[in-house]
């Protein structure tokens, strides 16, 4: 099977199958961290008992299908925000880029997360737009919250790096919804925001321990012994959630300018590029946990 990883999958979802639990304990796999995110296993081992089909047939033909769904939900995305033909293109070309096509060749948490991903995006622009973003009554409450905690359940269970990659685009959202003059989502979207990270933190850090080993070993093995990881993992959100919560009233958008000269536009096309070009440097001399 193309994929090196599928065995251990393939391994996971007959235990779950066999057994009616999880692998969590004794697992002698080469995969980090793989028995605690089992999302892609639990939906394997349902659509095998529901639709009766071998269980290593729903993994490595059903998952790269329902995988691949991620190129037309970031068209539906592309259109909700720049319009039908620039989704259409963007989506088009991401859909044929390297990453795309090997995560949707062979059953891949990445690859299922990204569906999963585009879903929990989407739902949160909707809940942006109508601006109910938390409603205690459930007679008021907008479908898309609903579907935004499911999806958002899914990815913690599914892929822990696009859960990290998707925090960031909703904050970054909801930043610049604010900063356009949206002030009435800000306390919603703030509270919102840091529940999901205590959610994530407690899952990370209590219940996901072989991830938390791999944590102290790699992305804070420069930390002294005196200063837990997590601690530092529960508070780096909800410091950066009360930053923005402090400075909520003075963002603004800046004024574009848009006859730009040639050269001032040359200087933010090369900015642009020396500052991801930077980070993708430290990522590959650094890595990314997991």
């Amino acid at each position: 099977i193309w994929g090196s990883d599928s065995g251990e999958y393939l391994y996971l979802t007959k235990y779950l199958l066999e057994n009616g639990m999880m692998l969590n304990e004794n697992y002698i796999g080469w995969g980090r961290a793989y028995p605690d995110f089992q999302g892609m296993q639990i939906l394997t081992a349902t659509i095998s008992l529901f639709i009766e089909v071998p269980y290593h047939t729903s993994l490595t033909w059903l998952i790269p299908l329902i995988s691949g769904l991620a190129i037309p939900m970031l068209f539906i995305i592309g259109k909700e925000i720049v319009g039908f033909t620039p989704a259409l293109f963007g989506s088009a070309f991401y859909g044929f880029t390297f990453g795309v096509v090997y995560a949707n060749s062979h059953p891949m948490p990445g690859g299922l997360a990204e569906t999963i991903g585009f879903i929990m995006l989407y739902s949160w622009i909707k809940l942006l737009k109508n601006g109910k973003l938390i409603k205690l009554n459930p007679l008021k409450r907008s479908r898309w919250s609903q579907i935004f905690k499911i999806s958002f359940l899914a990815l913690l269970l599914t892929h822990h790096f696009t859960l990290l990659m998707l925090m960031g685009a909703i904050l970054g959202m909801l930043i610049v919804e604010i900063a356009a003059g949206n002030k009435k989502i800000a306390k919603e979207g703030i509270i919102g925001i840091g529940f999901m990270s205590l959610v994530i933190s407690a899952y990370w850090l209590i219940y996901a321990t072989s991830f938390r080993n791999m944590l102290d070993n790699s992305a804070f093995d420069f930390l002294p012994e005196s200063i837990p990881t997590t601690m530092i993992m529960t508070l780096i959100p909800l410091v950066s959630l009360a930053a923005l919560w402090l400075i909520k009233e003075k963002l603004f958008l800046p004024i574009w300018i848009e006859n730009i000269s040639h050269s001032d536009y040359l200087k933010r096309t090369v900015g642009s590029f020396v500052g991801v070009f930077v980070i993708i440097l430290l990522v590959l001399w650094k890595g990314v946990p997991g």
